[in-house]
């Protein structure tokens, strides 16, 4: 729970491999486990105003397991390592989609979000598994990223057949059939259950839809998210590979 203050106020950032306040400091941190934040003593000492470092002593625990995998490549070892973590990892897939669909395309798969948007690309794993609301959250930050934002006006500009009053998922859809992407069917599938967790909970009053989508998963509710975000993370990772052997039109 000690990101919960660094995930609360939109003065602070956490990135993959960084916590820190806007240009005033910032400190090296071990996001890549899913149980404990690790992060270098030496560093709490160095990097931190005192006011934050007192934050940081309740939340001291015995050292177990030691750092992951991807810290001890990038920080022991120098060489570049990709985040585990599925939150990390969708921000970083997302990011390199956009920007490798634009450079061949001349348009963005996903437009930027409005200003007042922006805190939806602080989505995470619920750091409370008792938090409806914090669940709620992270899907309606996750829908609006995927399928909100999609730019459905350059996509369907793209496509021969112009189709009145058709929703984003179903113009990708379309995109992704007349391009030859294989994972169509799969992507798609994932995005309407992703759309269903927002209109049957997250933005509406829930009731059986949603009693429904609950009691077909197995898991809490940080294993939902963290279920679609790995999905999430597998469509990106698709396209990504589609993308590297696509050519410019």
């Amino acid at each position: 729970m000690v990101l919960a203050r660094y995930y609360n106020n939109p003065k602070f950032f956490v990135s993959d491999g960084a916590i820190g306040c806007t240009k005033l400091w910032a400190i090296r941190a071990d996001l890549d486990r899913d149980d404990f934040v690790v992060v270098y003593i030496g560093d709490l000492g160095e990097y931190l105003p005192s006011r934050e470092r007192q934050y940081w002593v309740p939340h001291n625990v015995v050292p177990e397991g030691g750092i992951s995998e991807t810290t001890y490549r990038r920080h022991f070892l120098s060489e570049p390592a990709p985040a585990q973590a599925v939150d990390h990892r969708f921000l970083s897939l997302y990011e390199r989609v956009n920007v490798r669909w634009s450079d061949i395309y001349g348009w963005p798969l996903f437009r930027p979000p409005h200003p007042e948007d922006r805190q939806i690309m602080r989505i995470h794993v619920p750091l409370d598994d008792n938090s409806p609301a914090e669940f709620d959250e992270m899907i309606l930050a996750l829908t609006k990223l995927l399928i909100d934002y999609l730019n459905k006006r350059d996509i369907a500009n793209s496509l021969e057949e112009t189709v009145a009053d058709e929703g984003s998922i179903a113009t990708l859809q379309r995109w992704m059939r007349a391009n030859g992407y294989p994972d169509a069917d799969r992507d798609i599938m994932y995005l309407k259950t992703l759309q269903s967790w927002r209109s049957t909970g997250a933005a509406h009053g829930k009731g059986s839809g949603f009693d429904k989508l609950r009691a077909a998963t197995d898991g809490s509710r940080k294993d939902t998210v963290t279920d679609l975000l790995g999905q999430a993370n597998l469509m990106l990772e698709s396209l990504s590979t589609f993308l590297a052997s696509a050519k410019t039109p």
